[in-house]
């Protein structure tokens, strides 16, 4: 499965009309994806192993050590609130489509991969139109 570079070039007449650099940097941050739900299941496991070991050892002086079992949790709800962000803007962006897109999305993969492997139910406009108002959502929700 092979990935194809999409346009990030649209027209300002265009609804869902992102800049160039910008629609980039949005792309780029999708590609992460898969490595935030990685790191995420890591820290998930790192964390268990962390609070095994915690309840297992009396802590004197609470105030002066640190919390490895909290800051876990700090970066669990980072990449959970990443993960979040791309598939809740993909499910306002693509109603039915939303598992193509985040796909497509977050994996790279064009549309003739996405209905030659994954039966993608609708045509290439329908879909391009669903992923251009992905990342102009994402625009907005990132700032």
């Amino acid at each position: 499965m092979g990935s194809q570079k999409v346009r990030t070039v649209t027209s300002p007449t265009n609804p869902y009309y992102v800049s160039k650099h910008r629609m980039l940097e949005l792309q780029h941050f999708c590609l992460q994806y898969q490595g935030w739900k990685e790191r995420r299941q890591q820290l998930y496991s790192e964390q268990e192993r962390t609070s095994w070991r915690s309840n297992d050892t009396k802590q004197s002086n609470r105030n002066t050590e640190n919390d490895p079992t909290g800051e876990i949790a700090v970066r669990i709800i980072f990449y959970s609130q990443k993960i979040e962000l791309v598939e809740n803007t993909a499910k306002d962006a693509g109603e039915d489509l939303w598992k193509y897109l985040l796909l497509g999305i977050t994996k790279g993969l064009s549309y003739p991969t996405l209905k030659s492997v994954y039966g993608i139910p609708c045509g290439k406009d329908a879909y391009y139109r669903c992923y251009r108002k992905f990342f102009y959502i994402l625009d907005r929700r990132r700032g």
